[in-house]
């Protein structure tokens, strides 16, 4: 039971030497415990897999560019250099000054090589196309070579660790369109105000003569009435000559 236990916990750790995982702000070193620092520098190159994975069925994982800038003054065989990358994070080892750089481009299967690195610590970054099909890996410091079960590893595999995405929110439609002051979809509105009895009605109303009961209308109306009456006048004064004619003639 001991063995079976002993075996397994050593099978884990191989498996996790050979693919590494960058942790969200920590560098990424690969278990050194009991590793001698001294020969952390004894890789003749060091040969770095970045791996790109698909997160959604459709992603792409090819084209994706990385970026590996050499940290400069961290020397991995001594315990300053460990103490320095313990206390680098991102943002630090970016203001850091550099001393080289390296790129490798992704291909179909996700992966990107690099080769012939020299020992030290780097920052990680990476760039992708930009069509909206690639997941972004997070930018990471790690140290070459990582450490293994038993031995430095100048081979090692890193697995992207991808940049979380922010959620969208859907703005609320509101349920009625918002009232404007002063906006009237009618520009010559008519209202009716049934408390003080205001009329709705273009037309003017017929007004009412109170003492000769006449409804007055339209102005033709009363020109009309005004001519009767005028020629009436002028029947009766012909009337009152034609009987003086006849009195002077008896």
């Amino acid at each position: 039971m001991i063995m079976n236990k002993r075996f397994a916990l050593a099978t884990a750790v191989t498996i996790a030497a050979l693919s590494i995982a960058p942790a969200a702000a920590n560098p990424v070193t690969g278990p050194i415990d009991g590793l001698d620092i001294t020969q952390s520098d004894s890789c003749a190159g060091i040969n770095v897999t970045m791996v790109v994975n698909k997160v959604k069925w459709d992603d792409e994982v090819e084209g994706t560019v990385f970026t590996l800038e050499k940290l400069a003054g961290i020397d991995l065989t001594t315990t300053a250099g460990w103490d320095a990358v313990k206390g680098m994070d991102v943002d630090k080892a970016s203001a850091a000054p550099k001393d080289g750089q390296w790129y490798a481009t992704s291909d179909a299967s996700g992966k990107a090589y690099f080769s012939g690195l020299p020992s030290g610590a780097y920052l990680v970054t990476a760039t992708i196309p930009n069509d909206g099909k690639h997941q972004t890996p997070a930018p990471f410091v790690i140290t070459l070579p990582t450490g293994g079960t038993d031995r430095w590893n100048c081979e090692p595999t890193i697995n992207a660790k991808f940049k979380p995405v922010a959620p969208t929110t859907t703005p609320t439609k509101p349920e009625y369109p918002p009232y404007v002051p002063g906006d009237n979809p009618d520009p010559t509105p008519r209202p009716t105000d049934s408390v003080q009895g205001v009329r709705d009605d273009p037309t003017p109303p017929m007004r009412e003569d109170r003492v000769l009961g006449i409804r007055k209308g339209l102005a033709s109306t009363g020109a009309a009435v005004i001519g009767v009456v005028g020629a009436a006048v002028a029947l009766m004064a012909l009337g009152i000559m034609l009987v003086r004619r006849r009195k002077n003639a008896e």
